[in-house]
């Protein structure tokens, strides 16, 4: 086995590798999120109990228009079959990029990774407003890890180019 193939086995297996740890990590921020929003028996919050058990009107203005769109996106996108599509498609696309690191399958690998890290982006900025450093930490080490990863697969696109003029020329 040559250098070159050697270091682009290398390669593929870090990317792969990278698309499993950031969709383990989506799924334990998701999971740490949903341990922090306890609910009683009653359906509520355990944050609303502890705020106190009178009723103040201002506590239950109306949410507005954006948040509330942006509020059902994040629920459907951290509800469990998000989850598991998201574990799915990224053990398929790690085994893809292993066994097969062609042009097409890294531009995959990459526009999945940009698509998901712009969803990372938003989760980043949600818990850095909402003052949850913790998970906000987490998502800004997603973030990092899918740029990474958006890198190794431009690499790998690279090299497979040359690669394919190298045998066409």
């Amino acid at each position: 086995m040559s250098v070159a193939t050697s270091g682009r086995r290398y390669l593929s297996a870090m990317v792969g590798l990278l698309l499993i740890v950031c969709a383990a990590l989506v799924i334990a921020g998701v999971s740490i999120e949903r341990g922090g929003e306890s609910h009683t028996p009653s359906g509520e919050t355990a944050e609303h109990v502890e705020a106190g058990h009178e009723e103040q009107p201002e506590a239950h203005q109306p949410q507005a228009p954006s948040e509330s769109a942006e509020s059902g996106v994040v629920r459907t996108l951290e509800s469990p079959v998000a989850l598991a599509a998201l574990a799915v498609v990224s053990v398929g696309l790690a085994a893809l990029i292993w066994w097969r690191p062609t042009r097409p399958v890294a531009v995959t690998v990459a526009v999945v990774a940009v698509i998901a890290g712009v969803f990372d982006l938003i989760e980043l900025i949600r818990h850095l407003s909402a003052d949850r450093g913790g998970l906000a930490a987490l998502a800004g080490l997603i973030l990092a890890l899918r740029v990474v990863t958006v890198a190794g697969a431009a690499m790998l696109l690279r090299r497979a180019g040359r690669n394919t003029s190298a045998a066409t020329g």
